[in-house]
């Protein structure tokens, strides 16, 4: 429901500020800027009137850790890991069985996300993201993180000792993950 009034906000939004350009009110780049304003939020992934999941992600630069994290929690390799930078080139989930996620939006590279499903109850409302490295020479890695992040309510910032004082995941942070609440892990001590 609120994901509902939301959208129809942001459209009522967008009609006004294009009629308020046409009549001298507001310039193209005032028209920009209330586009450019993010309406997408976690609970557009899940079937409406469901209890959803928090959706947690791991996020950091390449070899920190981040696959290997959820497959420790997961006690299982759900994640690829190896010593090869990138390593991860997609996002997993991982995920309740009982969990639908209904609606992947149209942008999202479906062949850019892999589903783990588990029968675990003690991670039953949570659902568990592994996402692509922020920092490497592949910068579909970068897009990809940054189309999720609307999605995420938490993010968990991976570094290790010695990527610790990167400053790209911290930057991207500042400018995209104002709507999220951060856990910072130092990795691989």
């Amino acid at each position: 429901m609120a994901t509902d009034q939301l959208h129809q906000f942001y459209q009522q939004a967008n009609t006004w500020a294009q009629q308020a350009q046409q009549s001298g009110w507001l310039s193209e780049t005032d028209v920009e800027n209330i586009k450019s304003v993010e309406a997408r939020t976690p609970t557009e992934l899940f079937e409406s009137g469901t209890q959803r999941p928090l959706v947690v992600a791991f996020f950091g630069g390449t070899g920190v850790g981040k696959s290997s994290l959820l497959n420790r929690l997961a006690g299982q390799a759900v994640a690829r890991t190896g010593v090869e930078r990138p390593t991860s080139r997609e996002v997993t989930i991982y995920v309740h069985k009982s969990v639908q996620i209904q609606n992947l939006p149209e942008e999202f590279p479906v062949d850019k996300v892999k589903i783990a499903l588990h029968q675990e109850e003690n991670n039953h409302d949570i659902l568990w993201i592994d996402m692509p490295d922020i920092d490497s020479v592949d910068t579909s890695n970068k897009q990809l993180v940054l189309e999720w992040l609307p999605h995420i309510d938490v993010l968990i910032y991976v570094v290790s000792p010695e990527r610790y004082r990167d400053d790209r995941g911290w930057r991207l942070l500042l400018e995209h993950g104002h709507r999220h609440a951060w856990l910072f892990v130092i990795n691989q001590w």
